[in-house]
């Protein structure tokens, strides 16, 4: 069986001037979600800090190490949502 995965981005850069870069990936495929997750953080962006509590921000509790956000879409199996956001430096 080969393991198929697509993904294409929603959405990439900054919405304004001295803003964060954030990016959102849609992710399809039949893998289990651990390895969906592992593809996501090693083709699209890795990043340390990882939850729920994501708000398209890098600021303050955050620090300057880029955050992501992975979670299943609740409609359509088989579906993936992955943002990640870089901080603004400068």
């Amino acid at each position: 069986m080969i393991n198929k995965i697509e993904w294409k981005r929603i959405r990439g850069g900054q919405v304004r001037p001295y803003a964060d870069t954030i990016y959102e990936y849609e992710i399809i495929s039949e893998m289990r979600e651990e390895e969906v997750k592992r593809f996501c953080k090693t083709f699209l962006g890795a990043c340390k800090n990882e939850g729920s509590c994501f708000n398209g921000s890098c600021g303050f509790p955050f620090g300057l190490e880029p955050y992501c956000k992975f979670e299943k879409d609740e409609e359509v199996e088989n579906k993936y949502n992955y943002k990640i956001c870089y901080p603004y430096t400068g």
